[in-house]
């Protein structure tokens, strides 16, 4: 997403993935990530706080719900060119 934003643009994005706050639901979400993509085309158990900080994107808000699987994020692109 950050590769076709506009310098400045918003991202607002809605996620699910693992969980940072309960190891027990992320062994849960790990065990049966391949059935459930398979199944369902998700992958549930990303870690999206690393994605989302690899991204580059400046994030403004974070918020994480649903005992730690739910990240809401509104994230917006650099205006400078280094993406610091």
């Amino acid at each position: 997403m950050n590769r076709v934003t506009k310098p400045g643009g918003k991202i607002l994005l809605l996620e699910h993935g693992k969980s940072n706050k309960y190891q027990w639901l992320t062994n849960y979400l790990d065990a049966w990530s391949i059935e459930r993509a398979k199944k369902w085309g998700c992958w549930w158990n990303r870690d999206i706080e690393s994605i989302v900080k690899e991204s580059g994107l400046h994030v403004v808000k974070k918020e994480v719900h649903q005992l730690g699987t739910c990240y809401y994020y509104i994230a917006q692109k650099r205006v400078n060119n280094n993406n610091t």
